[in-house]
């Protein structure tokens, strides 16, 4: 299916209704979806020069906070490792 086609479908199924498709449609066509809320954690250098655990939230693709968790890092090697455990729950 190319995307104009899959555009259509998605359209005609938000018309009658389907919120997924709506979401889907919206997403496809902006790149982000209306009144979502994404939560995720990442890692920096801290203002003490150690690898850190920030906690980052975004509201429709814009970030609206990142705050610092506490948690830091010996290696980046630990916070690959912890942030893919958190990240995937």
């Amino acid at each position: 299916m190319e995307n104009k086609q899959i555009n259509t479908r998605l359209a005609e199924l938000a018309k009658a209704g389907d919120r997924n498709a709506a979401v889907l449609l919206n997403l496809r066509r902006t790149g982000h979806v209306n009144g979502m809320t994404v939560t995720y954690y990442a890692v920096a250098l801290n203002p003490a020069g150690k690898i850190g655990q920030l906690f980052v939230t975004r509201v429709d693709g814009r970030q609206v906070s990142q705050e610092w968790t506490g948690v830091t890092y010996p290696s980046m090697r630990a916070a690959e490792k912890s942030l893919t455990a958190l990240n995937t729950r």
